[in-house]
């Protein structure tokens, strides 16, 4: 019989569902059920209910620390992902996680991080701690092989109200495309809301290469998808950026200005087979959600072990 695992995520459709449910199709091991708090106080409380039918708990609200701390320690199996720098970023979500400190991390069965930043601001704060980015569905943000006909075109996909239009570099982007000459084409949400199918339609057919220039970032699900479909990547050293790109090889890591991201649209369209081909290998070697799945059993597995 397979163990089973519940993961609480904000609303069905979001980042964090994404990831729940790319965990949930590839995972060979574990029984994995999703509920969704739907970003009530009530409607967490009803999922956390739920854990007493579940070996593990993975609660994936990274900005409600609260609800670890107050309800984690019922049950013991809950583990918090941090999968954004909130913690350190936002004044609210700061204050939270001052204030629920000790609480926090005595019920808390572990913390799961969504990149090596992230994972060094907390393992030496909890005995179980666990570098887990997640994958991206090969089968659906399938590789399209490309080549760029007429004027280039650049883009960036997700929300300018949650951060910010300059937190998330987008001036920068849409400068260095007007000097550079090449079309700005970007998936805001807010001006559309695209589904899945959509976005990788978006990927194939609407850009060339997808650029992200965010000050900081957990998992950039729009790069990591973007890549996946076949499209040259930029971005600058946060989130994920190292550990997917090579500069130079498969890609190229930026630096959060104009004129360095303009040489890097050039160094992106003068080798965009290249980089695209060596990236498609690093996506289907590293990154798919098969390969990330295993690294991740495999923690729960051993966390369960430690138990007996």
């Amino acid at each position: 019989m397979k163990n089973k695992l519940l993961i609480i995520c904000d609303v069905e459709g979001w980042a964090y569902d994404r990831f729940a449910k790319g965990f949930q199709a590839h995972s060979n091991q574990w029984d994995i059920s999703i509920a969704y708090g739907n970003k009530t106080k009530e409607g967490y409380l009803e999922c956390f209910e739920q854990i007493k039918g579940h070996d593990l708990c993975l609660f994936m609200v990274d900005s409600n620390p609260q609800y670890v701390a107050n309800y984690g320690g019922t049950s013991g199996k809950v583990l918090q992902a941090i999968r954004s720098n909130l913690y350190k970023e936002r004044k609210e979500v700061i204050r939270k996680y001052k204030y629920y400190s000790s609480n926090f991390l005595k019920n808390c069965k572990g913390i799961v991080t969504a990149n090596s930043s992230i994972y060094n601001d907390w393992k030496d704060k909890h005995e179980h701690v666990f570098l887990m980015e997640g994958g991206v569905d090969t089968s659906i943000f399938k590789y399209k092989e490309k080549m760029i006909l007429g004027k280039t075109r650049v883009g960036w996909a997700g929300s300018i109200k949650n951060f910010g239009y300059s937190f998330r570099g987008l001036e920068i982007i849409e400068e260095a495309c007007d000097q550079v000459g090449v079309v700005w084409n970007p998936a805001y949400r807010e001006h559309k809301w695209r589904d899945v199918e959509e976005m990788v339609n978006y990927y194939h057919n609407e850009i060339d290469i997808y650029v992200d220039m965010s000050f900081s970032a957990g998992r950039q699900n729009g790069l990591l998808e973007a890549a996946s479909c076949g499209c040259s990547v930029i971005a600058n050293d946060v989130g994920v950026t190292n550990s997917l790109i090579v500069s130079g090889k498969n890609g190229v890591i930026s630096e959060r200005n104009v004129n360095s991201l303009k040489r890097a649209l050039f160094e992106a369209v003068e080798n965009y087979l290249k980089y695209t081909s060596d990236m498609q290998k690093t996506i289907q070697e590293i990154w798919s959600w098969e390969k990330q799945a295993l690294k991740f059993e495999k923690f729960l597995n051993t966390l369960l072990e430690k138990e007996k």
